[in-house]
């Protein structure tokens, strides 16, 4: 067997407990761990998965959906509670909706979900999705080695304050991602994200440290307006180098109670002598769920100076048709969950087509984000997807990286489209 390099860079084996009460399945999937350097229990059932679980804290948990008289459901909501930080592998033999809708679940609950699968497993697959797990565990498990010989403390835990001291002390990165016209591949914008180097820790990302920021009003607007001035010095020096690329910021929910929000982003651009054409702002379909007064007032102020709206994640929220209706948005961009399986379900390509349809009936853009691989890019621009955003393009990243990408970038040729599938 090839030696595992990345298990054996760890500080110990990772640990694996597996929940199915098909023997067959729990022996198959513990030898392949096995082979790869992992330590295994196993539970038929739910009693036993609790004494295992209690046992030793695992790493890694493949959880069957059917466990006779209880359920995965049930189990998801015993790990949220006990606030389980590892990887969850959801398996099940039932179609693929009901996977789709346990993995919804488990990430509402908080849960980290490595991949969710339709059985029988095979081999090669099983491989890497382990591999996968070891790969997130790698640096994750050093970090956490070391913070807790530094303090004591899980480097989890972070509050609103320290949030703020890392925005003061020079932490906080802006990482910038291309988002590519569909048609011709040029670059029609650029989607600032937040990137948190803690001198402990490393690399810190947003999901971690911006839901905390938004405990605290004062928090999540500094953060905010740290992106835009930061956002705006980028675009500057991109512009004296021949990149005058519009940059779009998100806007978290909380950043909607001030009513003088549009005013005081306006004067940052007027200070510069920067149009509002540079800068545009996302919003997810959860975020735009709140105060409605407030939220229509601010975005509607926002559209009237000049700037671009984008709906993001759009398809994941509870009240889509209703946003489009009474909120002021210029584009859309597709939740990149749907991206990601485009090409192998059917009802995942169902709502991406049903998406772009109606936006090109209401006249708005669409962009898809999650673009991992060419064949998705050119499948997305024949359904008729306006712009694409992905790993398959760029990483997001810092600004000197951009620049070097941008400069590196001859006037590519678009890729070959797909079939024709807008019928």
């Amino acid at each position: 067997m090839t030696r595992n390099l990345i298990v054996e860079n760890l500080p110990r084996p990772l640990h694996l407990v597996i929940v199915d009460d098909e023997r067959g399945i729990t022996a198959f999937i513990g030898f392949v761990a096995r082979e790869r350097g992992w330590t295994v229990e196993a539970a038929v059932d739910e009693a036993e998965f609790r004494l295992a679980y209690a046992g030793q804290k695992p790493d890694a948990i493949a959880l069957d959906l059917q466990l006779g008289r209880s359920d995965g459901i049930e189990q998801l909501r015993f790990l949220a509670q006990d606030r389980f930080g590892g990887s969850l592998l959801l398996l099940s033999g039932m179609d693929e909706r009901v996977l789709s809708a346990a993995r919804e679940r488990a990430n509402s609950l908080g849960l980290s979900v490595a991949v969710s699968e339709t059985k029988p497993i095979r081999v090669k697959r099983l491989h890497d999705i382990l591999e996968k797990i070891e790969r997130d565990f790698a640096p994750a498990s050093a970090k956490k080695s070391a913070a807790t010989r530094e303090s004591g403390q899980p480097a989890s835990v972070i509050h609103p304050a320290d949030v703020r001291a890392a925005l003061e002390s020079g932490q906080t990165e802006l990482h910038l991602q291309p988002i590519l016209n569909a048609r011709d591949r040029s670059v029609t914008r650029l989607e600032a994200l937040v990137r948190w180097r803690h001198p402990i820790f490393g690399m810190i990302p947003p999901d971690r440290f911006i839901p905390i920021a938004e405990q605290d009003e004062a928090t999540i607007d500094a953060l905010t307006f740290w992106v835009v001035e930061t956002a705006l010095a980028h675009y500057m020096k991109l512009s004296r180098q021949g990149f005058a690329i519009p940059i779009s910021v998100n806007l978290s929910r909380v950043n909607l109670h001030a009513l003088d929000f549009p005013d005081v982003v306006a004067a940052a651009l007027e200070k510069r002598g920067i149009p509002p054409s540079a800068l545009s702002f996302e919003l997810t379909e959860s975020a735009a769920l709140g105060d409605p007064g407030a939220v229509i007032d601010i975005l509607t102020r926002l559209r009237l100076k000049g700037f671009a709206l984008m709906i993001d994640d759009f398809g994941t929220g509870y009240s889509s048709l209703h946003n489009l209706r009474h909120l002021p948005f210029s584009e859309i961009k597709l939740d990149k969950s749907f991206i990601c399986d485009v090409l192998q379900s059917r009802d995942s390509l169902t709502i991406v087509k049903s998406v772009v349809d109606m936006a090109r009936t209401l006249n708005l853009e669409t962009v898809a984000e999650g673009v991992e691989s060419a064949s998705e890019a050119q499948f997305l621009t024949a359904l008729g997807v306006t712009a694409l955003q992905g790993y398959h393009f760029s990483r997001p990243l810092p600004l000197d990286a951009l620049l070097n990408w941008l400069h590196a970038r001859t006037p590519a040729k678009a890729e070959a489209h797909g079939p024709d599938v807008s019928g």
